[in-house]
């Protein structure tokens, strides 16, 4: 019976424990505007863009049609405010892209800082070098553990010059 009672313990402690750690791993995939944060992979139901944001400059969103594969049917959303750009699939948000310090990373990494400050909040990032029209931007990554989860700083003339932040939608 003890050990019943021990297992039933553990099995229970366990997803507290992965869900926990994996909520700090999540944050970085967040980003802030003033004291409110915004995390990429939430269903937008439970995002209040309106009291964060306020209202959106142009919205775009339908259904997939038969064209799409796999994702025909799906809804999908793209929403434009001052200097951010947000993608919705599926419902959750997909798709943060902002161009203006007034959004800052989870870690406080803004637009204009520089990449050293960068490297040093983001001891892991890769350099994933040139892949962008601009030859001289170099783009940098940050992914854990292969999670469906991105972060990329646009760097040019070793500035941060734009912020991405992706969930690859399953």
């Amino acid at each position: 019976m003890y050990l019943v009672k021990l297992l039933l313990v553990f099995a229970f402690s366990l997803p507290y424990t992965v869900s926990q750690k994996n909520l700090a791993v999540y944050k970085d995939f967040s980003f802030r505007i003033e004291d409110e944060a915004i995390q990429v992979g939430e269903l937008e139901e439970h995002l209040d863009l309106i009291n964060i944001l306020g209202k959106a400059k142009y919205i775009d969103d339908g259904i997939l049609g038969e064209g799409a594969d796999t994702y025909a049917g799906i809804y999908y959303k793209n929403i434009d405010y001052e200097d951010l750009h947000l993608e919705f699939f599926g419902g959750s948000l997909v798709t943060a892209i902002f161009k203006s310090n007034k959004y800052k990373t989870y870690r406080g990494i803004k637009i204009g800082d520089s990449k050293d400050k960068m490297l040093l909040y983001y001891p892991g990032i890769i350099n994933r070098g040139n892949v962008t029209d601009d030859p001289n931007v170099i783009v940098y990554e940050l992914k854990i553990n292969n999670q469906d989860y991105s972060l990329d700083f646009n760097v040019k003339n070793m500035k941060i010059i734009e912020i991405r932040i992706d969930y690859n939608y399953q």
